[in-house]
């Protein structure tokens, strides 16, 4: 009981204006929190009604009363615990950089995969080379078999099933390699 009033206390020294923007950014990370769905809420630390309103926004459909929940979920969030709030905030700050990270693993091996595609001989035994560089696991044969089959639905403007397989394929290898390193205990 004496947080609540702590915390009513250091909201009344804080003027209108700043109490309106904490409300609004709160209500936001709600959104971005909603926005994740029920299988990574089960990962978070929820202050105490926090998963029940969001269990229950997941279920409504009427526009109108998904923006009330949103508020109420805004108010949850503005009521609880600061530590409880802070843990939260926390948790979805560490998912949303894992989510980037993962972003520009994809993005550089896009760049790989096209580099594999590249006209001349040598840029696609180069982008080999340093494909295995960074993922030395990879099957060169493999990889080579599948840029080539991948070059050759290019040019014949067929469908892409190589290309998706070889891009998968490069994704798992670079990805085990990634988790491997950023955890080095098995």
């Amino acid at each position: 009981m004496r947080d609540r009033n702590e915390q009513q206390e250091a909201l009344a020294d804080k003027s209108r204006s700043h109490k309106k923007r904490e409300s609004a950014l709160l209500q936001k990370r709600g959104e971005e929190i909603a926005a994740l769905g029920p299988g990574v809420w089960k990962t978070l630390p929820f202050p105490e009604g926090l998963l029940e309103a969001l269990e229950d926004l997941h279920r409504m459909k009427n526009h109108e009363a998904r923006r009330r929940q949103m508020q109420y979920i805004g108010r949850l969030m503005r009521e609880a615990d600061t530590e409880e709030t802070g843990a939260l905030l926390s948790a979805l700050d560490s998912l949303q950089t894992i989510s980037r990270q993962e972003k520009e693993t994809l993005r550089a091996i896009e760049v790989l995969r096209d580099r594999l595609f590249a006209p001349e001989e040598k840029v696609r035994d180069a982008a080999v080379e340093e494909i295995l560089l960074l993922a030395p696991a990879l099957n060169e044969s493999r990889l080579r078999h599948l840029a080539a089959a991948a070059l050759v639905e290019r040019e014949k403007r067929r469908p892409p099933k190589h290309a998706r397989e070889l891009f998968r394929y490069l994704r798992e290898a670079l990805l085990r390699r990634q988790a491997e390193s950023s955890n080095p205990h098995p």
